[in-house]
């Protein structure tokens, strides 16, 4: 996830973050920026091992669930 191709995603999705915390993004915007990147990581899925594959995905759900929790 750290790879320079997916640069772009990973600030997009910490802004939506930044700007949900000041009340400007919806949930939504963050978990379909977070289903984007996801389907980025499995188009890719042959660069990564398993182990790591699974990780990503796991961490990505964790933002999304994060997002939904933040008041």
């Amino acid at each position: 996830m750290r790879q320079p191709a997916y640069q772009e995603t990973r600030r997009r999705i910490e802004k939506l973050f930044q700007d949900r915390a000041n009340g400007y993004v919806t949930y939504g915007e963050i978990q379909q920026a977070c289903q984007e990147f996801e389907a980025q990581l499995k188009a890719d899925i042959s660069k990564f091992s398993s182990n790591d594959y699974i990780a990503a995905k796991k961490f990505l759900e964790s933002l999304s669930f994060s997002a939904r929790n933040m008041s």
